[in-house]
């Protein structure tokens, strides 16, 4: 290859210090020097995204002086490049850019290393950049009729040599347990693990030696004798009256529908549906109470097509432990999902996660509603909200102070808000006014891998959310142009104070949803697949 000597010319603006300069250094930007060089500048700007467990996408800055580029993919490596490449990558447009390489190996550290092509010119050194593989997913989902309440079937890829299966329990300071896998079991496709606890949430993760071939979380089901069950001679209601310190889990059976009206709560219990796919309707709503600590699991809660106007608010003076819902279904209310209204009523936590809520009016409140009292933490994560505020452009959350704009309770003057891994889509004929209403100081926001769609509001107008307490991570925004944004008046001039940097025209992107007017939220846009955003259930 032959060598060239390029030449470059810049523009120096000359820096003049000092009064008795500022005239003879007028008129100095021009032409005063050259950059010689015979080497192309290696490229720049280099970045890895894995893609689909095993595939990665290498983007870089385009060298208008390269005739292409050169890739080299070093397996089990950190950036040393030692021995052989195990893939070699040629002829590399800029059309090219990003590159996909696919088919690597899962749970794999990998360096590549990028150079440009010169014609007439030396090629440039290179550049590196390391990443690792996920785990390939070759532990297959589990399905209900493999799990029992002291057992659990997991079926794997056949074909495959895997050595061992580690259960781990959700339980605090659990520890692990190894189950070695045979080679009947690799024949049958499927090991039984048996030993397991009723009513408890394990990980199992599917391993070749050391490494991670997939894993996949389950929860075991409840012994009936080891619970209250509601049937045709039990209501819930009795049913809650009659737990204890001892045995407070209450079981709903699978598949039947229960008005169950106003039911109130004021003790510890969990209300678990039998069945994670078949989930039992509860139509009606909870009133929560003094020492109220509740879970409620696999249960579809209905608001009977807006005849209900929540589907829980707390009693005037309530100081609770808090409510917990995952994996359910909530549906069909009038005004929201749960209202706060009473100065002393203060509650410690309030969790969501890993639910459907959706076909909320918002007709006469907000959806997640605390006018009066304390919520000392709001958790919302891997979350589906749709065809939510559809009458009004009401809050998503809000969270009021007194009337100084103080919180209600003294000792929750310091509180968090965590929004993480949601889809969030407003509703066609509406939408939300705010993402977060919050109307008195103290609140550390965590914001985190959320997608927001169709939503007409900002993320907050009002002072009292400070701008360096807001943490805001891999969000993607489409058609909610400031929900990443707070804006208020300073000095009766509207102000934007933050922005989260991907609320940004270069960032915003159509999601695609396979069928978003039939409740499919499954993500097509390959680019926030890559970004993992929004609630996991809808990527691929």
């Amino acid at each position: 290859m032959k060598n060239k000597l390029h030449t470059y010319t810049y523009l120096l603006g000359v820096v003049c210090t000092g009064w008795a300069l500022t005239t003879a250094c007028e008129d100095q930007s021009e032409e005063v020097t050259s950059l010689e060089h015979n080497r192309l500048f290696a490229p720049f700007g280099l970045e890895a995204k894995v893609n689909n467990t095993v595939n990665v996408r290498l983007s870089w800055t385009s060298n208008p002086e390269a005739c292409g580029y050169q890739i080299e993919i070093f397996a089990d490596d950190s950036l040393t490049f030692a021995g052989s490449p195990v893939r070699t990558y040629e002829n590399i447009s800029d059309e090219d850019i990003p590159y996909d390489i696919t088919g690597l190996e899962g749970d794999t550290k990998y360096s590549a290393r990028l150079k440009c092509i010169g014609e007439n010119i030396n090629d440039s050194k290179w550049t590196g950049i390391f990443f690792r593989t996920d785990a390939e997913q070759l532990l297959k989902e589990i399905e209900e009729e493999h799990i029992s309440a002291t057992t659990v079937q997991l079926h794997f890829e056949a074909g495959r040599t895997f050595t061992k299966v580690q259960i781990t329990s959700h339980e605090e300071n659990a520890e692990s347990k190894d189950i070695d896998i045979t080679s009947e079991d690799l024949q049958a496709g499927y090991v039984t693990i048996s030993g397991l606890t009723g009513n408890t949430t394990y990980t199992a993760k599917l391993l070749n030696g050391e490494k991670n071939c997939g894993s996949r979380s389950f929860t075991t089901l409840i012994d009936p004798s080891t619970a209250i069950v509601v049937d045709e001679n039990k209501n819930l209601q009795q049913a809650i009256d009659e737990a204890t310190d001892e045995k407070y889990t209450i079981l709903i059976p699978a598949g039947k529908t229960f008005e169950i009206e106003e039911v109130t709560i004021n003790k510890k219990v969990e209300i678990i549906g039998e069945r994670f796919k078949n989930k039992p309707i509860m139509i009606g709503k909870f009133n929560l109470g003094e020492n109220s600590d509740v879970l409620l699991r696999n249960l579809i809660m209905d608001g009977n097509n807006y005849e209900v106007k929540r589907m829980f608010t707390y009693e005037e003076g309530t100081v609770a432990q808090g409510i917990q819902i995952e994996a359910c279904e909530i549906k069909g209310y009038k005004e929201g999902v749960f209202t706060i209204n009473g100065p002393t009523i203060g509650i410690e936590a309030i969790i969501l996660n890993n639910n459907l809520i959706y076909d909320i009016k918002c007709d006469g409140g907000d959806l997640l509603d605390s006018r009066t009292g304390g919520i000392r933490a709001l958790t919302i994560t891997n979350n589906t909200f749709y065809n939510c505020s559809q009458i009004k452009n009401r809050e998503f959350i809000r969270l009021d102070g007194d009337e100084n704009k103080k919180p209600w309770i003294e000792n929750i003057s310091e509180y968090t808000i965590t929004l993480e891994k949601n889809t969030i889509v407003g509703a066609d004929s509406k939408g939300f006014k705010r993402l977060m209403y919050v109307r008195y100081p103290g609140a550390t926001v965590n914001m985190k891998n959320n997608l927001i769609v169709k939503f007409s509001g900002y993320l907050n107008d009002q002072k009292y959310i400070e701008s360096d307490h807001v943490n805001c991570h891999n969000n993607r925004y489409y058609e909610a142009n400031n929900a990443g944004v707070i804006n208020y008046k300073i000095n009766d001039v509207p102000t934007e104070v933050y922005r989260d940097p991907n609320c940004t025209d270069s960032k915003f992107a159509d999601p695609k949803f396979k069928d978003a007017a039939h409740g499919d939220f499954t993500i097509t846009n390959e680019d926030l697949i890559i970004d993992k955003v929004g609630d996991p259930r809808w990527l691929p």
